[in-house]
């Protein structure tokens, strides 16, 4: 995990997003609800839709959808 907040700390992911975010935002806007979605039927895990997401969002969001995707699993299987 430390890895992955490197990276999204990083100039380079810092700008993608932002451009992501502001030249793509309906369909982008659709993958974070369902993200969220996703998070809550299948995790139970809560995390209340913004009125329009931001960089901040989409960088929690991410870190939330590695963990349960990447992380939980692994750990699981031990």
């Amino acid at each position: 995990m430390e890895i992955r907040k490197i990276q999204f700390d990083s100039e380079v992911f810092n700008k993608f997003s932002n451009c992501f975010l502001n030249k793509c935002y309906n369909i982008n806007e659709k993958l974070f609800d369902n993200i969220i979605m996703l998070l809550d039927k299948i995790y139970n895990i809560k995390y209340k839709k913004p009125k329009k997401y931001t960089l901040k969002d989409y960088k929690k969001l991410m870190i939330i959808y590695i963990k349960v995707k990447e992380i939980m699993p692994k750990d699981n299987s031990k």
